[in-house]
């Protein structure tokens, strides 16, 4: 049986799930710290965000952007520390 699956909305979908794992990523590793990370949860946390910036270059797609700077911005706000 043949089934019309639209790749756009597939990537789509992957994408936003990859996004909020890297938002719950940092609420499990920096809500409950207060901003006081040593230098060893620094460099994870922006390990983490430059891993984040670079899956836009995975999915090839321009549209998923303003997703990426959604989920940017909740973490900037929840965790200035590390913009």
């Amino acid at each position: 049986m043949y089934r019309s699956i639209s790749y756009k909305s597939v990537l789509q979908k992957n994408f936003q799930e990859e996004l909020h794992w890297y938002e719950e990523e940092f609420d499990i590793m920096f809500k409950n710290k207060q901003e006081r990370y040593n230098k060893q949860e620094i460099e994870i946390g922006n390990q983490l965000l430059n891993h984040l910036t670079e899956i836009i270059n995975i999915y090839h797609h321009e549209d998923f952007l303003h997703q990426l700077v959604e989920i940017l911005n909740n973490l900037e706000r929840k965790y200035p520390s590390f913009f």
